[in-house]
């Protein structure tokens, strides 16, 4: 019998989830907690009281601690570590975003969340970088409580801590140095419109991973979520696309002093956008979804981005596909698109009622391959086995392979 969602989640990286904190207060105490540290900051003092009031039960479950300043939550952050730590933006001395500097660069394994009721463009790019999930005031208890029980599993799924550490201290992906160029060329033209600047972003891993991060936090009180790049922009809207456009160009994180390095960058984004179009053409023929296809055709070897980013040897215990998948979750980003990220090499790992768009990935990322391979992942293999078991005759995927290839001759995607 076929199992629900709880199955997929649980399949999402293919690992068992921890049930004890993984290094948790060794800096401070040399000892390893049994239960996951979390950290509420707020200078308002019924703020506190009433988060205390309200998450009372948890107590049985999480180690809470309270600050009432961001100086003291610091305090607390030296003597033991936090799983995840949960600020207010406006507090005086030192502001939340300059805590979450601060918490970033010394403890990056930390799950960093903005818990505020600012909701202005200024006041929400300060902490786009420094921030993997945003909440606006008021938020339910019952919210908090499943959002910090989703990152602290996030948080465990990672098993080594130095890995950990360097994923979770990820703010901003580099984006390929011709996408940041032609972003930034739109952006400064007059007559530049939602789709110009769309078209842009939904074929770059980065930017696109970035802006459905953003559009998907509570501070835009959607009731769905977003998981296509098109939307996400039109919803956000050229105001706050230019504020991290110019973000990005002021970190120049996507700067790498390696001409190798930015080549491959730029191989892994036009591999994306061949995947993405053939996958999106695939899924017109068999009534799913070509947006969303498409989507999921970008970003699923982010993996691949990150592991260029942060120097990560390929001997590393976690795969560039679990790596992206760990950050593209914890950023809180549709699931489907952390399955299509973790599980597009092996389909079959993720329980099925049918053909799915991961499916369809799984098939545009091997023939997208044959006109523009990921130099870090030339050849995936494809397993036609499985496919057929989900209704893809071998006259089916000739048919595919037979659309790309017109469509890349059509000059389409070439």
């Amino acid at each position: 019998s076929s199992r629900g969602p709880a199955c997929r989640c649980s399949r999402f990286f293919g690992t068992e989830e921890s049930t004890k904190a993984q290094g948790m207060g060794t800096e401070a105490t040399g000892e390893t907690s049994a239960r996951p540290r979390v950290l509420f900051v707020d200078d308002e003092a019924n703020v506190l009281a009433g988060l205390k009031l309200l998450l009372r039960d948890q107590r049985k479950d999480w180690d809470m601690a309270f600050a009432a300043s961001a100086q003291e939550a610091l305090t607390f952050c030296e003597q033991a570590p936090f799983d995840v730590v949960l600020t207010d933006m406006r507090m005086p001395r030192m502001d939340g975003a300059a805590l979450l500097e601060e918490i970033k660069n010394r403890w990056p394994r930390t799950v960093r969340i903005v818990l505020s009721g600012q909701t202005e463009p200024a006041s929400i790019m300060r902490t786009v970088f420094l921030a993997h999930q945003f909440v606006a005031k008021p938020a339910s208890s019952q919210g908090i409580r499943v959002l910090v029980s989703r990152m602290i599993a996030h948080h465990h799924r990672v098993q080594d801590p130095a890995i950990a550490a360097a994923l979770g201290g990820i703010g901003c992906l580099p984006p390929a140095p011709t996408s940041l160029i032609a972003l930034t060329a739109a952006m400064g033209r007059p007559n530049s419109s939602i789709a110009d600047i769309a078209n842009i972003i939904q074929k770059d891993p980065s930017l696109c991973a970035k802006l459905l991060q953003l559009v998907n936090s509570s501070f835009f009180g959607l009731a769905r979520l977003v998981s296509t790049a098109g939307e996400a922009v039109s919803l956000l809207g050229l105001t706050n696309i230019r504020s991290i456009t110019l973000a990005v160009e002021a970190m120049k994180a996507f700067e790498s002093k390696s001409r190798t390095k930015q080549r491959q960058l730029e191989e892994v984004r036009r591999h994306c956008e061949v995947t993405a179009a053939i996958a999106a053409g695939i899924a017109k023929t068999v009534g799913l979804s070509a947006q969303e296809a498409y989507t999921l055709g970008i970003l699923h070897d982010v993996g691949h981005v990150i592991a260029m980013s942060m120097d990560l040897p390929e001997t590393l215990a976690i795969t560039p596909a679990l790596a992206g998948a760990y950050l593209l979750s914890v950023w809180g980003l549709p699931l489907a698109i952390g399955e299509a990220v973790a599980h597009h090499h092996a389909p079959a790992a993720v329980e099925h009622l049918g053909l799915e768009l991961l499916d369809v990935i799984h098939a545009a990322n091997h023939i997208a391959s044959q006109y523009a391979p990921n130099p870090m992942d030339p050849k995936p293999d494809i397993d036609l086995a499985y496919l057929q078991t989900q209704g893809v005759t071998a006259e089916k995927f000739a048919e595919w392979k037979t659309l790309a290839q017109e469509a890349v001759g059509s000059g389409k995607i070439a």
